[in-house]
């Protein structure tokens, strides 16, 4: 476990398609102080902290607010700064998306590392689960469960056939998660492209950023990255959705069918109950 906060080296510089706005997009990511955490920043105003609080919107990736700033799609970034360890940036922003990339949140950390980061000369904080959370809802069901340690711990079952059932288990203290789940691309099914970009979504997607499920296979030339790339996708987008808890979380997060809300939901119920975690810090851990 690490004991001391990060922050990067230097500035990040990255640019591309924003998967739902179809507008491009470019962002910066600059050391922060301690205790700053993940910020993002777009034009003028005090930014959006990556927190569950100001998560306003969920269809199909997450949405922060602060007044009138928005940024979506944050969940990919987030995941790749969790799982790189970096703990205080600036975000900034020049639309209102997260560039989608190749639809994985593997560009984003190999920029991190890249980059590299720092240690400060501050204790890294951990939220540790006391008490098993869970929220379930139509047949989903989303947990979080005392761990010494991160896991998850993700089964989707779609009826369609290219897809079918899959699970993946990890535990950050035995998987690299930055080569078994940072990879894994976010998907759509080829029937559904139409509506969705009717309502105003996935405008900058295609073959080159998301798997696509046509009714018999999957559309991509170069085919799947991993046997079970969908399941390993739910976990990259929990990662980033828990990630809004603010510091790391000690845990075992366990889900069927999870989805960006039942996530968000999960974080609000577990900070609605002080029973039910304690902050501990990394000097503390064994």
């Amino acid at each position: 476990m690490r004991k001391h906060q990060s922050t990067l080296d230097s500035r990040i510089t990255a640019e591309g398609i924003g998967l739902h706005g179809g507008e491009r997009v470019s962002i910066a990511l600059t050391p922060a102080d301690v205790g700053s955490g993940i910020t993002f920043v777009r034009g003028e105003g005090d930014g959006i902290p990556a927190d569950y609080k100001h998560v306003t919107s969920t269809p199909l990736s997450t949405r922060l607010s602060n007044g009138d700033m928005e940024i979506a799609t944050v969940e990919h970034l987030l995941s790749a700064c969790f799982v790189c360890g970096l703990d205080n940036a600036c975000i900034e922003v020049d639309a209102g998306e997260i560039p989608i990339m190749d639809g994985s949140a593997l560009p984003f950390a190999d920029l991190i590392l890249e980059t590299g980061m720092r240690t400060l000369d501050a204790p890294l904080q951990y939220i540790r689960v006391l008490e098993s959370v869970v929220v379930e809802e139509e047949g989903k069901r989303v947990e979080l469960s005392p761990f010494d340690g991160f896991a998850v711990d993700v089964e989707i079952d779609f009826k369609d056939k290219v897809i079918g059932r899959q699970d993946f288990r990890a535990d950050m203290n035995e998987v690299n998660f930055l080569h078994e789940i940072l990879p894994a691309r976010t998907f759509a099914f080829e029937r559904d492209v139409e509506a969705m970009r009717a309502r105003g979504l996935a405008l900058g997607g295609s073959l080159d950023n998301a798997i696509v499920v046509g009714e018999h296979e999957v559309l991509n030339p170069e085919g799947l990255r991993f046997k079970n790339e969908f399941a390993r996708h739910k976990c990259l987008d929990a990662i980033g959705d828990l990630a809004l808890a603010g510091k790391p979380l000690l845990a075992h997060y366990r889900a069927y069918a999870p989805s960006h809300a039942l996530n968000n939901q999960l974080l609000r119920k577990l900070f609605s109950r002080p029973d039910a975690w304690k902050l501990e810090n990394g000097g503390d851990l064994r």
